[in-house]
């Protein structure tokens, strides 16, 4: 489960030292539009997800194990409706990289459309 995560890591680090080093402050320019911006994005979504997660599954655990839940129909309910909310983010951010791509990379790395 990590190993994608750290896959997705080294191949963005990679592709930024590529970059740095055939293009220099343009190619820095470049890593930030067409990289960073949304996988910070993206991040930030998934960090969010799994606070929510583990909260729901804290809750459920105290519910099964220790009694002490009164209403568990909330937690799953608002773990639900986060996770379609995030999956539709995710599917705007993956979005912005593709515009992100489309517009920015002939411009910035000198492609010809």
């Amino acid at each position: 489960m990590l190993c994608l995560p750290f896959l997705r890591g080294v191949s963005i680090g990679c592709v930024s030292a590529y970059l740095y080093n055939e293009m220099g402050s343009r190619g820095l320019l470049a890593n930030l539009i067409l990289l960073w911006i949304p996988e910070v994005l993206r991040a930030l979504l998934l960090i969010f997800f799994v606070s929510i997660a583990l909260d729901t599954s804290v809750s459920l655990f105290r519910l099964n194990f220790l009694a002490r839940s009164p209403s568990p129909d909330i937690g799953i309910k608002r773990c639900l409706h986060s996770f379609v909310l995030i999956s539709f983010g995710m599917l705007l951010v993956s979005m912005l990289e593709g515009v992100l791509a489309a517009v920015f990379a002939p411009v910035l790395l000198g492609l010809s459309a």
